[in-house]
């Protein structure tokens, strides 16, 4: 968290005022950072494909944060309907799949599945990293290739959309409303593949977005 801290302080900001008192919340795809307060909660489950033991030994002594394995795109073992929101934090990006199309597919996977288990109401938070027009523009073009870079460098698939392009994935999922999308600050340095980059010399920023589940539509 100290590599990205103005990331993560501003980031928090944005998701305490929607994690509802008293609630339960399911933060999908933690990588290893609690950076929101969980204290107003009642039962905080952390899930993702690796479970991070570390982390786990961490919060051992917080009885009301819970870690299991699960995968984002496919949540079977979750019953329907049991979170009052749902954290996704910087995981959109790595649901990329070998293709562009596969990668679209995924994350519609993953917000339907995201959309089943939260109760009536629920809310959905998404902080997620993004780039500019232009550059996803180009990242589309050169999927193939960059498929093709990621098996040889053995990196995981990584996919980037632009801030209107993620709002308009998201706002086509039905029985979900779009209640809030801002730009994160993340400070002069922003992360990426592994190092350190001014902000300024890339073309990648941080969105957060904030959806509800319609009460009415399921």
């Amino acid at each position: 968290m100290s590599i990205q801290r103005t990331f993560y302080e501003n980031a928090a900001a944005l998701l305490n005022p929607y994690l509802p008192e008293d609630g339960v919340v399911l933060d999908l795809g933690n990588g290893g950072v609690i950076n929101y307060d969980f204290r107003r909660l009642r039962q905080l489950d952390c899930a993702d494909i690796v479970v991070n033991r570390s982390m786990a030994e961490r919060y051992a002594d917080q009885k009301k944060i819970r870690f299991f394995q699960a995968d984002a795109t496919n949540l079977a073992a979750v019953d329907s309907e049991c979170y009052d929101a749902v954290i996704l934090q910087t995981v959109i990006h790595h649901l990329a799949g070998p293709t562009y199309r596969k990668t679209i597919r995924r994350v519609r996977s993953a917000i339907d599945e995201c959309r089943r288990v939260l109760r009536p109401g629920g809310k959905l938070l998404i902080v997620e990293s993004t780039v500019a027009p232009w550059f996803h523009a180009v990242e589309r073009a050169v999927f193939p290739a960059m498929e093709l870079f990621f098996r040889l460098c053995r990196f995981g698939y990584v996919y980037q959309f632009s801030p209107a392009a993620l709002r308009r994935l998201l706002t086509g999922t039905e029985g979900l409303e779009l209640t809030c999308s801002e730009m994160v600050d993340v400070g002069p340095n922003i992360w990426i593949m592994g190092h350190s980059v001014p902000t300024r010399l890339t073309p990648c920023g941080v969105c957060f977005y904030a959806l509800q589940k319609n009460p009415a539509a399921f």
